[in-house]
């Protein structure tokens, strides 16, 4: 399991920008921990293709865009290339969290009215590109078994070496399952103080009858003033001219 602290009162782009300019120390520390286990975790070489990732939750303001987005951050920066796709076709969120262009979005490569060069964002920041999801759609669940979801993710997967996708919350719709089934495994953001663990464990359940590869938690907004205080007393000022 890794554990996230994140800044409260900011909007999504003033986080994100001030994630890509001055990363905090024990934020860059979670994430870059976060992408080296996954790392062992699915071991791949680049003839194989890149690392597909599902982020998901068991409800609704847990985090997982934030979680999702600061990852992909995470993987680019170390010179992987990366791309975030937001398939939260319900409520998609990626696009607060970049300035880019909203013309054109995956329900629009989904729908067949684009085709998938024109709905991807090139380099949002180095060696990282986005597709947005620009609107919400009336039918998500039909349009991810349509079979074009399944061909983006075999192109992407060819191009990229991590493909980061953001999906509605698991515990509330389907489509995270439908999503997760196409890709490499499935993190799962809990928040503290706000996940139970029956909606936990209810989803779990789900994950594995499913046949979904779980790789494991993030747990967000995790404090840390009584768990390894000391240490990043003791060592943040000594390495933080680092990043």
């Amino acid at each position: 399991m890794a554990r996230v602290q994140t800044k409260k009162r900011e909007t999504e782009k003033q986080m994100t920008q001030r994630l890509q300019e001055t990363p905090p120390f024990a934020l860059v520390e979670a994430f870059r921990n976060l992408a080296s286990n996954i790392g062992f975790a699915i071991p791949k070489t680049r003839e194989e293709g890149g690392r597909v990732i599902c982020i998901s939750s068991a409800i609704a303001g847990e985090g997982k865009t934030t979680v999702a987005v600061n990852m992909a951050i995470s993987c680019a920066t170390i010179g992987a290339k990366t791309v975030l796709v937001d398939c939260d076709l319900r409520k998609p969120a990626v696009r607060k969290y970049f300035d880019v262009n909203g013309s054109k979005g995956l329900l629009d490569y989904l729908s067949g009215q684009a085709e998938l060069g024109e709905v991807i964002q090139r380099e949002v920041s180095k060696n990282l590109d986005v597709i947005i999801g620009r609107r919400s759609a009336p039918n998500p669940f039909a349009l991810l078994k349509n079979g074009l979801f399944e061909q983006m993710l075999k192109q992407l997967e060819r191009e990229y070496d991590y493909v980061i996708i953001d999906t509605p919350p698991l515990g509330i719709v389907s489509d995270a399952i439908t999503v997760a089934a196409h890709t490499d495994g499935l993190i799962l953001v809990a928040r503290q103080m706000v996940s139970t663990h029956p909606m936990i464990q209810q989803v779990i359940a789900d994950i594995d009858f499913a046949g979904v590869n779980f790789l494991g938690f993030v747990l967000n907004d995790y404090n840390m003033k009584n768990a390894g205080k000391e240490y990043y007393k003791k060592y943040k000022y000594s390495y933080k001219n680092q990043y």
